[in-house]
């Protein structure tokens, strides 16, 4: 309910907003690279995506809820297409599921949706004509698929380009999931935060 606040005061304000999805893995990997450690820090919104992170927060002291980027991602279509918001997928070009495999996943469960999805190389940084593209469709929400570090990054250093967005958000293999290329653990593992250990 949190979350689904945050969604629609970022998307009613006047400035784009990184959104995190941090689990154990992207953790590890920011003490060893400064700038991802400052880009993760400096993001408006980071989400526990990771059960670990909810079993380092107990021994903190503090409560972590986890909510990943599988279980955000389509309550965010369904938000941008009730609302009529363009959306933008830039998608790993070398990842599960291809531009057209999304695009045609979207039209099937979003008819109402308009999205735009584009295959990218896995680069931390958009191309002219990349940015072009982007900047005459004026999204509202962009998703990236290019996985950790190299989404954040790449959303990180484009956003200052990208006038019309208002939600940025790495989300990994997520859309694999809508296009079945790649299958979520049950329910019952998921709730026993062995999520990692079925898709190991």
């Amino acid at each position: 309910q949190e979350i689904s606040e945050r969604w629609d005061l970022f998307l009613t304000s006047d400035r784009p907003h990184l959104v995190t999805t941090p689990n154990p893995e992207i953790i590890l990997a920011a003490r060893k690279d400064e700038e991802y450690f400052y880009i993760l820090n400096q993001a408006d919104l980071a989400i526990a995506d990771g059960f670990g992170l909810v079993l380092a927060g107990h021994l903190g002291g503090k409560k972590f809820t986890r909510l990943t980027g599988s279980d955000i991602t389509p309550e965010l279509l369904t938000k941008a297409e009730k609302e009529a918001y363009p959306v933008a997928v830039l998608n790993w070009n070398a990842g599960l599921s291809s531009a057209v495999e999304i695009d045609n996943a979207l039209k099937l469960k979003w008819p109402q949706l308009n999205s735009k999805v584009l295959d990218i190389p896995r680069e931390v940084r958009l191309t002219e004509s990349e940015l072009k593209v982007l900047e005459n469709f004026a999204p509202k929400i962009v998703f990236c698929t290019l996985g950790a570090p190299w989404q954040e990054k790449l959303l990180w250093r484009s956003l200052p380009q990208l006038k019309s967005t208002r939600i940025a958000i790495g989300i990994g293999g997520s859309f694999d999931f809508i296009t079945r290329k790649a299958i979520r653990a049950p329910q019952f593992w998921r709730q026993l935060g062995l999520e990692w250990l079925w898709r190991l």
